[in-house]
C-alpha cells in the first residue's frame, strides 16, 4: 500500500484511506503516517477531525455529485474539499462560507465522501425526526469512551437508552440538585474571596473544575466529596483527552511511553469510576432518590457498557458547560452595562436568597444573557444525522448513508435572523423578540430525533447558580491588554486562557502580582503538549504598567511532582533574568492549581 503526501504537503493522498482499511498489518503504515502528518504546517485540530473521518469512513467512488444540492466541486478527486476547509480555518467557518454562497442547503466533499449541510429553521424542521448519528464523525472518541458508548448507539438501541437515561435529567429530577449546585458554587466563591485583589484568575480552569465537580456529585453520588479526587480525575482526563487528539496526527507504537501513559491514566480513571459504581451497588439509593448512576447500573447489560456510559455522561456533562461558563463571564467582563443589569436583577429578584426551581425562571435577563452567550460563542458549532435509505430534503435527493450536517452555528450567525450577529445583545431573547423568529432558528443543544442534549436543563440550572453566586459578590473585569479569539472545534473554546482581575488601587506602588498555573486545556497546546503559562503584571496604583508577559515552559507528557518542581525552577530562573525577584515567584508558586 502506498502512503504519500501530495506535492503541496498539506493533505494525504487518497491511497491512505484504502491502505489503512484493507492492509491486515497496518502498524508500519501508521508509522509512515505519523512521520508525514507531523510535517504538515498549520494543520488545525478541527481539520484533523475531518481527516480522521475520511480515513475511517467508506469512500464513495468517483466525485460526480449524487444529488442536485448546490455546492463546490471537489478540489481534487482524492481530497475533495479538505483544502478549502483548511483555508477557511475550521469546519464551522467553512460552513459559514458555503452557506453564504449557496444558500440554506449546500453540499461538499470530505475526501471522497459526499456530505450535505443544512442551515435554516425550515430545513431543520424537515429533518427533526431523524435520530441516527453517523458514527464515523465520532470515531475519534472510541479509544477513550469505548465502542459501547451511547455516542454510537442508533436505531432502537439508541432510542431505548435515551428513554431510560433521560429520567435522571427531567425538570422534576433536577429540583433535587440545586442544593448541591449551591454548595459547590459557595466553595468557589470562598476560593475567589481568599485570593488577593490583584491576583489573576484563570477562568476556564476554574469554570471547568466547577462543572466537573457538579456532574460528579449530583449524578454520580457522594463518593466525590473529596476535592483531591475530583482534581485527580480532572488531571487524568486531561492526559487522556490530549493523547486522544494527538493520535489524529501522531499515532504512537503500541508499546511506546505515550501509550503507556495514556493507558495508565485511562485505567486509573476507569478504576475511580468502577469504585464509584461498586460503592453505589453496595449502598443503593433510597426510594425517590435515584440518580443517573442508579439508572445506568439498572439498565446497562454488562460492565464495559456501564463504564463507557458513565464516562460518556461525565464528559458530556462538564466539557461544554465549562466552556459556556467561561464565555459568559468573558462577555460580562467586556460589557459592563450588561453585567450591571444582571446584578440589579439578582438583587431585585432574589435579594439574599439562593436559586432554586421556584425562582430560576424569574431571572429572565440572566437567561437571556446565557442564551446570547450560546449564540455568540457558538459553543457547539454543528451536529449530524444520517439515514440508511434514500430520502428528500429541501426538494433534493439525499442518498442513503449520506451524513447531513446541522450547521447550528451558521443559523446562529444568520444576519436575516440576527441583525449585526457579532454584537452581544441579550435583548434578542426578550419575549417580544423571540416571538418574531422560528423556534428552530436557535437550537444550541441540537434538536433532531428527540436526541437533543439530555443535560440542557441541567446546564442552565448549574450555570444560573454559578453566575448568581459569583456576580452578587464580585465584579468581573478583563485583564488589560488581553485579546481573546474563539477557536472552533467540536466545542468552541478561547484561543488562550481568559484571565480576569479586579484591579484596585495598590498601597504599594511597586506591588507585583504573579499567577503561576498549570493548564491542561487544549487552547494552550493544540496537540497535547503540556505547558506552564506564567503571567507577570506589574501594578502601579491599580493600573497595568505593561501588558501581561507570557512565558511557556514545556514539561514532560507525564505530570509528576519532579516535573512540576523543575518547571517552576525554570520559571524562577527566567524571571530572575528579567529582573523579577525569584523569591516573589517562588511564593506565588504555592498558588499552583490544576
Amino acid at each position: 500500500a502506498k502512503i504519500v503526501l501530495r506535492k503541496d504537503k498539506r493533505f494525504l493522498h487518497g491511497d491512505v484511506r484504502f491502505s489503512i482499511i484493507l492492509v491486515p498489518s497496518i502498524q508500519s503504515h501508521f508509522q509512515i503516517l505519523k512521520i508525514n502528518i507531523s510535517k504538515i504546517p498549520g494543520f488545525r485540530r478541527d481539520n484533523l477531525t475531518i481527516l480522521y473521518f475520511c480515513v475511517h469512513g467508506k469512500a464513495v467512488k468517483g466525485s460526480s455529485k449524487p444529488s442536485s444540492i448546490p455546492g463546490p466541486d471537489p478540489t481534487t478527486k482524492e481530497d475533495g474539499n479538505l483544502a478549502d476547509i483548511s483555508r477557511a480555518g475550521s469546519l464551522h467557518e467553512y460552513l459559514l462560507d458555503i452557506h453564504k454562497q449557496y444558500g440554506p442547503i449546500a453540499s461538499f466533499w470530505m475526501g471522497q465522501q459526499f456530505v450535505a449541510s443544512i442551515a435554516s429553521a425550515d430545513l431543520f424542521k424537515e429533518h427533526q425526526n431523524v435520530f441516527d448519528r453517523p458514527p464515523e464523525l465520532f470515531k475519534l472518541f472510541e479509544i477513550l469512551i469505548g465502542p459501547k458508548s451511547i455516542q454510537y448507539a442508533n436505531k432502537q438501541d439508541g432510542r431505548t437508552r435515551r428513554k431510560n437515561y433521560d429520567v435522571a435529567l427531567t425538570h422534576d429530577a433536577i429540583k433535587k440538585y440545586y442544593e448541591t449546585f449551591q454548595i459547590i458554587a459557595n466553595d468557589l466563591s470562598k476560593k475567589f474571596s481568599s485570593l488577593v485583589k490583584e491576583e489573576h484568575i484563570a477562568l476556564s480552569q476554574y469554570m471547568s473544575a466547577y462543572a466537573l465537580k457538579v456532574v460528579l456529585l449530583t449524578l454520580m453520588g457522594d463518593t466525590f466529596k473529596d476535592d483531591k479526587e475530583v482534581l485527580e480525575f480532572r488531571r487524568l482526563y486531561d492526559i487522556t483527552w490530549a493523547e486522544t487528539e494527538k493520535q489524529l496526527t501522531d499515532v504512537p507504537e503500541p508499546d511506546s511511553q505515550r501509550m503507556k501513559t495514556f493507558k495508565d491514566a485511562k485505567d486509573k480513571m476507569y478504576k475511580i469510576i468502577k469504585r464509584t459504581l461498586d460503592h453505589r451497588k453496595k449502598n443503593p439509593a433510597k426510594k425517590g432518590e435515584l440518580l443517573l448512576i442508579d439508572i445506568l447500573i439498572e439498565n446497562c447489560q454488562d460492565e464495559d457498557t456501564l463504564l463507557s456510559e458513565t464516562f460518556s455522561f461525565i464528559i458530556g456533562g462538564f466539557h461544554t458547560t465549562g466552556s459556556l461558563l467561561t464565555w459568559c463571564f468573558y462577555f460580562l467582563a467586556t460589557h459592563q452595562d450588561i453585567q450591571d443589569k444582571v446584578y440589579k436583577e439578582i438583587k431585585s429578584v432574589l435579594g439574599n436568597d439562593d436559586v432554586d426551581h421556584t425562582n430560576i425562571n424569574d431571572l429572565v435577563y440572566l437567561r437571556q444573557v446565557i442564551d446570547e452567550t450560546l449564540r455568540c460563542a457558538v459553543i457547539a458549532p454543528w451536529a449530524a444525522r444520517f439515514q440508511d435509505f434514500d430520502s428528500e430534503l429541501g426538494g433534493h435527493k439525499i442518498p442513503k448513508n449520506t451524513p447531513v450536517i446541522h450547521a447550528l452555528g451558521v443559523t446562529q450567525q444568520d444576519e436575516a435572523v440576527w441583525p449585526v450577529p457579532n454584537r452581544f445583545d441579550p435583548d434578542r431573547f426578550s419575549e417580544e423578540n423571540s416571538k418574531k423568529r422560528p423556534s428552530l432558528a436557535f437550537q444550541p443543544f441540537g434538536f433532531a430525533g428527540k436526541r437533543i442534549c439530555p443535560g440542557y436543563r441541567f446546564a442552565y440550572a448549574e450555570a444560573t447558580v454559578c453566575f448568581v453566586s459569583l456576580l452578587r459578590k464580585f465584579k468581573v473585569n478583563m485583564v488589560e491588554g488581553q485579546v481573546i479569539t474563539p477557536v472552533h472545534g467540536l466545542v468552541t473554546y478561547p484561543s488562550e486562557e481568559i484571565l480576569r482581575a479586579n484591579l484596585e488601587k495598590c498601597s504599594d506602588l511597586t506591588n507585583i502580582a504573579v499567577d503561576v498555573s498549570i493548564s491542561f486545556s487544549f487552547n494552550a497546546f493544540p496537540y497535547g503538549a503540556l505547558e506552564f503559562t506564567v503571567f507577570v503584571c506589574q501594578l502601579i496604583c491599580g493600573r497595568l504598567k505593561s501588558p501581561p508577559m507570557k512565558i511557556r515552559i514545556p514539561i514532560s507528557e507525564e505530570v509528576t511532582d519532579a516535573a512540576v518542581a523543575e518547571a517552576i525552577q525554570k520559571i524562577c530562573m527566567l524571571l530572575s533574568e528579567k529582573g523579577t525577584a525569584a523569591a516573589t515567584v517562588a511564593a506565588a508558586a504555592t498558588h499552583v492549581y490544576f
